[in-house]
Parts: C-alpha cells; structure tokens; sequence
C-alpha cells in the first residue's frame, strides 16, 4: 500500500504538543543532552522576563545550516541506538511547554542561524486531520542568518534554545526551585568537592570501570548545579563499590553507595538509589522501591551507572525496556543485592544506634542520672543480644569494619557516660571498662533483667503495646479465612511490620482462578486481578455489563458487577497504590498515619480480604 501525505494526519504530532514525556520538565534534560553531546564546557539555563522566558545556552559546536535542518528530523536521529537520546524528537520537547521554540545557533568559521517554531500553530493543527507535512511546514519558519554581535567573532561556537512565553499551566515547574531539583535529579552534574569528601574515590572507581561522565560546568540563573550528596558526615565512612555482570562475565553496571549513620529511612536527596546511563538519570529514587518495595528500605545513598547497550530505557525514560536484551536478568542480580542490603539495615540496627547515644549523653549533660543509669542498661542489653549476619561478599567488608568501630565508640560511650555525670554517682558498669571480666558479667547481669528493665520503661512498653504481634495476625486471620488459605496469608504477614505486604491480595487472585477455571496463560492477558475480577463478574467500565462468570447475586445483576469492581478496589487502594506510590504525597493517606492507626487499617485490609474470600467462595456459576 502506499502511503501519502494525506493519509499521515496531525493527530500524530500529539506526541510532541502534548508531550512526550511523563514531565514537561524533561525537555530541559534533553537539550542539555544535546549540549553535551555537540562537546559543550559550559551549559548556562536562565530565566528571562521574569519566569516568561527560559533559555539554554551552551558553548558546544554549534550546528550549520545543513546540521539545523537535519536536528529538526522527526524521528530520525544520527546518534548510536544504545545511547541515551537516540530517538529523534528531543530538540522537539520545549513544544509542549511554550508558545514559541526559537533556536539560534552558530559553529566555528560559519554563519549564525535562527529558526522559529510557532507552537500555538502546531497545537491547533494537532487537533485537526489536516496532512502532518502541511501542518509542520506552516509551524516553522525558514533558517534565517543573523549578523554577528558585537560580542561575536567569526570563531564562535555555540547553540541558544529559547523556550518564549512558558505557558501559564507550566510556570510553576519551571520555576527556578522546581527546575533546580529536576536538574539536581536527572542530569549528569559534578559533586560538589568541598561538601562530599567521598568524591574523589567515587569518581575514580566510576572512571576505573568505563563510567566517564562529561566534564561539564551547568548553571541554574547564575549558581552552578551539583549532584547529591550534598554532605558526608550523614553517611558511615564507608562507600560500598560493586561491579554487575551477566552469565558471560560481561560488565552490565557500577555502583556504588553509603549506609546512613542513622537506623531510619530519609527522603531524597538524602537517601535514595539511582539508576543512571551516561550520567543520566533513569526514572527517580522511586524506581528501586518499584521494583523491590518488599526488601527495600531507604537506609542508603546510591548509584548505579548502566554500561550495557543490552539495557535500555523506555522512551519517557522513568523505566526501562523489558522486552530488550537481559533486563531480566540484571533485576534478579540486583534483588540479590537489594536483599543484602536489608541485611545489612539489620546488622546496623541491632549493633548501632548513633541517635540514641546522643540523646544518652544530652542526658548526662543536663544532670539527670537516674534517668541515664536506665537507658544505658538497656542498650546494653539490646547489643549484647544482637546475633544478625552479615553479608559475606567482600566488596561488603570495609562497611562491616565501620558499622562495628562505631558500635565499639558507642559502647564505650555508654560505659563513660556514668563517669562523666560526677564521681558520686560511679557504678559497676565503670569498673566494668577497666576490667574486660566485669564487663561480660556486667553485660549478662544486664541481659539477664532486660525483661524487667522494659516493664519498667513507660515509653518502650507503649512501643511493644503498638508492636504488630504475629499472634494478633494468626488469630485473625484463622477467623476470617479457611485453613488453606489461611496459611498463605500468614506466611506474608510476621507481627513486625507496619507496612502492607504487596502479596496480601494474591488469595484474592487464587480463588478467582480457581471458582472460573480461568487460566492466566490461555484465557487471560495477564494475572492481573483487575482482568480476573471483570471477566468473573461481568464488569467493563462500570456501566457497561459483560456476561459474568460468578453470581454473587442471582436476582440482582448490578450487584454482581458492584462487587466485582469491590475485588479490584480493595486490591488498588491497599496493594496497588502501595506497591507504585508508596513513599510518595499519593500515598499520605497512609505514610502519614500514626504507628496506631496503621495498624488498624492492616487489621481492617486483612479482615476485608477475609470478607471477600468468602463470599467469592459462595458464589455460584450462572446456569447455561
């Protein structure tokens, strides 16, 4: 069949007015991509007219007239497919955010250029069927040579984006604090040296492993964009430094990363993992916790730079492509890996504790000793109780020396603290530091009463009251739920957390397949529970009906189709909602709820799931 201009119409320039990308934010990285890659130094972003205007200006080769018209492709791209940025469309991505696209543009030894794109033009033919050619040509205007500058010389070179008139729906992301943290995120920016004394081993294992990331100098309104982290002291004096390969032996990525001083999850730019390709940023500090948010705790800072052409990035470039290369097989190395560093969190958290320590000495400073004589029998018993492994690979090492010199410091610490507070108030326990023997006893003696020293602390028994008790689980879950499938809910759930556990749901799914005799394979697209729940009760889009499978109600039909959306409800807003915002102000409603009141809200999911199981077991097949 062949193919004419009419037949291609402008709804397909959608994906560039409307944006391409999941953030209109995103064009910025893409022109400075761009810069990089035409050998840019220097990459200044400033805001002109207030907010109105938003310029890129790079010192990098700056393009000819031929090269201008060749960037303007659609689709078309000169650049390596495994690379970051091969696709085509960048220099397009401003459209959606602006009335106006004006580039200007200028190499070495040859004319300055100018073009201008109209915008508005190109969002109203978007919206028509209108030949795409057509609708392009009457967008952008003709290459235009401008005369040199009093500041230009004929040896010049450089290229100048102009975003013109931002539009009002967008000012607030371009704003010079939204746009800072973008760029803080996604781009290959430098450490700031003075602030992260980690930098240069950082730098130099990256550059060891082929990880060269451009020498680059980026400016936001005059003051220079840095990278997180943006101090050392938050982190344990020990960066982690690990190589991934394929079966092949084949280098897939390098990482690094630094475990928190303190036991507790932090935000970005604080803590978080990376996933990074030619310094580029691959989706957020999110992404990992996607992936892995069953073994996952934000207790660390981390990078890993993707070398591989085998792993590539979708076209929003917040994921990455599943069906190319051997993705599946780099996720299940980094579980492994995510999986010791949970072991790690537990190993630090049973023989550290850098916060608490602290509040002990504010303690003694302020004279109140009977107070600290408590607390510090009970740390004592807590670390002398702790028998957590550690992980045996090597690269682990140095962290392990730095988790147990700090665990020494603080032991130490405590067995001063007494002494500090005044002679009269001395106890066994500075003996104990002169004497390793009297220390052991001393430490048994501790561990021996620890029970009684917890009865006796208001605030840690109200802490073991709200504690997530298994048997509390056990004992509810066999009331809502039959023996089989009982005991699959109570693999998941262990009386120590307080978050939801992602495969609560999955009985939901089992009973369903097995009440339709629906095969995931044969009968469905996917696993999911939401196609499960439609086919079985007959829902669509809510007002439309499909014959059911199940009849949860034989004289009412609309009952049948308002319980098959329930399944699926009670799955999006606990499982589904947790497992992709988790972390995030979507997800406030319960990431915001006192220790107390997530509890409740697990006790009720579970006795919901229970609800539901049951009924879905009574349900009947419809008569033929």
């Amino acid at each position: 069949m062949e193919f004419t201009d009419e037949k291609i119409g402008g709804k397909l320039l959608e994906s560039i007015t409307g944006g391409l990308y999941d953030g209109n934010q995103n064009c910025v990285r893409e022109y400075v991509q761009n810069s990089i890659d035409s050998g840019a130094k220097n990459i200044k972003i400033y805001h002109e007219l207030g907010n109105s205007n938003l310029i890129i200006r790079d010192d990098g080769s700056g393009m000819t007239k031929e090269e201008l018209r060749s960037a303007l492709n659609i689709g078309t791209s000169e650049k390596i497919g495994g690379n970051i940025g091969w696709r085509g469309i960048g220099i397009w991505s401003g459209v959606p955010a602006s009335k106006e696209l004006v580039i200007i543009t200028k190499a070495k030894g040859k004319e300055k250029l100018r073009i201008k794109i109209d915008n508005e033009k190109l969002r109203i033919g978007s919206e028509t069927n209108k030949p795409i050619l057509d609708i392009l040509t009457e967008s952008t205007g003709e290459i235009e040579e401008l005369p040199l500058g009093k500041s230009d010389s004929i040896n010049d070179h450089y290229t100048e984006i102009r975003l013109e008139n931002i539009l009002i729906t967008q000012k607030h992301i371009f704003s010079d604090k939204q746009l800072r943290n973008y760029l803080q995120l996604v781009i290959p920016a430098q450490f700031d040296e003075r602030n992260f004394s980690y930098s240069a081993e950082i730098n130099e294992w990256l550059k060891q492993n082929g990880v060269i990331l451009p020498e680059v100098n980026i400016e936001l309104d005059g003051k220079k964009i840095y990278r997180p982290p943006y101090e050392s002291d938050t982190y344990i004096g020990a960066v982690v430094k690990h190589p991934f390969y394929d079966e092949n032996d084949n280098l897939i990525a390098v990482s690094w990363f630094l475990s928190l001083k303190i036991n507790q999850k932090l935000d970005w730019p604080a803590a978080g993992i990376l996933f990074k390709k030619k310094g580029f940023t691959i989706g957020d500090e999110n992404l990992v916790r996607s992936y892995f948010a069953k073994t996952y705790r934000q207790w660390h800072y981390g990078e890993i730079h993707i070398v591989s052409d085998k792993i590539r990035e979708n076209a929003p470039r917040n994921n990455f492509e599943y069906n190319h290369g051997n993705i599946v097989e780099f996720m299940n190395t980094m579980e492994k890996f995510i999986q010791s560093l949970e072991e790690i969190n537990q190993y630090k958290s049973s023989k550290m504790d850098v916060e608490g320590t602290q509040k002990i000495e504010n303690m003694v400073n302020k004279g109140d000793i009977e107070a600290v004589e408590e607390k510090i029998k009970k740390k004592i018993a807590k670390f002398s109780k702790s028998s957590r492994s550690f992980p045996k690979e090597i690269y682990f090492e140095p962290l392990k020396k730095s988790i147990d010199e700090i665990a020494e410091q603080n032991m130490t610490k405590l067995l001063n603290f007494d002494k500090m507070s005044g002679e009269e108030q001395t106890t066994s326990l500075t003996e104990a530091k002169d004497d390793s023997s009297k220390l052991s006893t001393e430490v048994k003696k501790v561990t021996s009463k620890s029970d009684e020293i917890i009865r006796k602390d208001p605030e840690l028994e109200k802490e073991q009251m709200l504690k997530l008790k298994t048997s509390d689980f056990n004992e509810m879950i066999e009331a809502f739920l039959p023996k089989s499938a009982a005991s699959d809910l109570k693999k998941l759930y262990k009386g120590n957390t307080l978050d939801i556990e992602i495969a609560s749901t999955d009985i939901l799914t089992k009973v369903l397949q097995e009440k339709t005799g629906l095969s995931p394979i044969s009968d469905l697209s996917n696993n999911d529970i939401r196609e499960l729940s439609k086919k079985a009760f007959g829902w669509s889009k809510i007002i439309e009906k499909d014959k059911p499978l199940l009849l949860f109600d034989k004289r009412k039909a609309d009952r049948n189709l308002r319980f098959g959306v329930l399944i699926y409800a009670v799955h999006d807003i606990f499982v589904n909602k947790y497992k992709h915002e988790r972390g995030t102000s979507f997800f406030k409603w319960f990431d915001d709820k006192t220790e107390e009141e997530k509890k409740k809200i697990i006790y009720g999911h579970i006795a919901m799931i229970g609800l539901i199981y049951n009924l879905i077991e009574s349900c009947e097949k419809p008569k033929p």
